[in-house]
């Protein structure tokens, strides 16, 4: 079980406006615990919340042939539903199309493998430029796949056709990749602590992060707001940046606000009021109402956040799509369901 570490009011203080919020006092519920036996790499709930998949690999400590599977278990009871065999090396990245009819997964060897949820059966392998599957993403409508791989490559494929429509040659490589809600921006997080962003209607680059707006170190997690107006990114430097998407402007610059720890993946709750960052020690809890009253009212600003402590590094965190649950993974090898993580009151 987490142990509750620390509430801590004023973690950053920055020129902008924000009334303070207070935690709930309740603690978090581990409703649930799922033991894989390797290492938990991704997690995807299904989009009405009844599947978690699970991506797994093996420990740099474990004996044997690595796993090549991929995962299904009830989110109810913790069952398993379902061993998707088929990659040939280690699946690691996860996503399910809106419909929930699909899973897609990404693996070490640059392959990508459609799979029928409910049969069971895989549908289609997309195999590109992609060396190593860094990311994938699913837009909005389901109709494009992006995939990053972590030498130099962004390919779209059209999941119906299961064609590559494009391939963004980057020159370095893309870490982690977020679809605007409307669909019609794709940004990437590279190696080098950059953000670039591509018009995924006229399939083309439309900018770049500046060379004095970067994180120090390789960008490693990417959420855009639920409106899309804006976009945050997390380092491996433990910087946070927020930049507003239209107009290109940043308005919360690299350094002003750290994480007390290396962000590894972030998601927001389905009401869109709670961040997580999932990091090497744990997990850290923010208030997403920040991102709003910051714009229009001067002086300091005082985050609230929460941090627990967790056995082992976190690797993959997911909010449920209708409830107030999470569910983590990381090196100590299991899946864990949080009923009632913390939210934050006015």
């Amino acid at each position: 079980m987490a142990k509750y570490l620390a509430q801590v009011s004023a973690l950053a203080c920055v020129s902008l406006a924000f009334s303070a919020a207070s935690p709930s006092r309740a603690d978090v519920k581990l409703r649930l615990e799922i033991s894989v036996g390797y290492p938990v790499t991704d997690l995807a709930y299904s989009p009405d919340g009844s599947i978690i998949a699970v991506a797994v690999v093996k420990g740099a400590d474990q004996g044997g042939s690595p796993p090549l599977d991929v995962r299904l278990f009830s989110s109810t009871d913790g069952k398993l539903i379902a061993t998707l065999k088929g990659h040939k090396k280690e699946a690691s990245k996860l996503a399910f199309v809106p419909d929930g009819r699909f899973l897609i997964s990404g693996a070490e060897d640059g392959e990508c493998i459609i799979w029928d949820v409910k049969e069971h059966r895989q549908v289609a392998s997309l195999k590109g430029e992609s060396e190593q599957v860094g990311y994938v993403a699913v837009s909005p409508d389901g109709k494009q796949l992006a995939i990053c791989d972590v030498k130099k490559h962004v390919e779209i494929w059209d999941i119906a056709s299961r064609k590559r429509v494009v391939d963004f040659t980057t020159g370095e490589g893309i870490m982690c990749l977020a679809f605007s809600p409307k669909g019609n921006l794709l940004a990437g997080g590279t190696e080098n602590g950059a953000l670039r962003f591509w018009d995924m209607r006229k399939l083309k680059k439309i900018r770049e992060s500046p060379s004095d707006d970067r994180h120090t170190k390789m960008v490693r997690a990417l959420l855009f707001t639920s409106q899309g107006k804006e976009l945050l990114s997390a380092g491996l430097d433990g910087r946070l940046t927020i930049w507003r998407v239209e107009s290109n402007e940043l308005i919360l610059p690299a350094g002003e606000m750290h994480l007390s720890d290396t962000p590894e993946t972030v998601a927001a709750s389905a009401d869109g009021r709670v961040i997580v960052f999932g990091c090497n020690g744990g997990l850290i809890f923010y208030d997403s109402s920040f991102l709003k009253e910051r714009y229009t009212l001067p002086g300091p600003i005082c985050l609230s956040h929460i941090a627990y402590e967790t056995d082992d590094y976190i690797m993959a965190t997911k909010f449920h799509p209708k409830k107030n649950e999470l569910i983590i993974g990381g090196g100590d090898g299991k899946v864990k369901v949080w009923s009632d993580p913390p939210t934050f009151k006015k």
